[in-house]
């Protein structure tokens, strides 16, 4: 049997990721949320709407730290909405994530990908590392769904210990 080491911080393996095509953006995330060797919850849903239908962000981290943090971007965006009589931005969201961790940096546990579609530009905006290629979104779908897969494969494999 495996003991938890105290003395070093727990594995954290989520598997976020955001794929623009010429049609839109994509998300995907894993659906295990684990602490070092312990499988939490089997079915977490780490893709949370900040701006429905048109922003959307992928969560990794602290859940609780991730989702706090969604749900004042969404407030956010949501009085600024009413406020303006428009939509808010991708921009402007993820400006809001960008701000919010940082000045919180040292009291968070917290990695976000802000993505979703500006209605008013009619172009996706996608913040973070996010591959590029103007394919079908299909093909996005599938390339994803099997990065996603073989990420969970690996970490199966490795009973949680694999290396970065």
């Amino acid at each position: 049997m495996e003991w938890i080491d105290g003395t070093r911080d727990p594995s954290l393996g989520t598997t976020i990721m955001a794929v623009e095509y010429e049609g839109g953006v994509v998300l995907a995330a894993d659906s295990r949320t684990s602490t070092g060797i312990y499988v939490a919850n089997r079915v977490s849903d780490k893709i949370t709407a900040v701006a429905p239908p048109f922003i959307y962000c992928a969560r990794s981290g602290s859940a609780a730290d991730t989702q706090m943090l969604a749900d004042l971007v969404r407030r956010y965006t949501t009085a600024l909405a009413l406020e303006t009589k428009r939509p808010a931005t991708v921009r402007t969201a993820a400006a809001l994530f960008r701000e919010l961790i940082y000045q919180n940096k040292s009291r968070l546990t917290a990695g976000v990908i802000c993505a979703g579609w500006d209605p008013s530009k009619n172009w996706p905006g996608v913040l973070d590392h996010a591959w590029r290629d103007h394919g079908a979104s299909t093909v996005c779908d599938r390339w994803q769904r099997q990065h996603v897969y073989l990420r969970l494969l690996r970490r199966v494999l490795s009973k949680g210990n694999e290396s970065r």
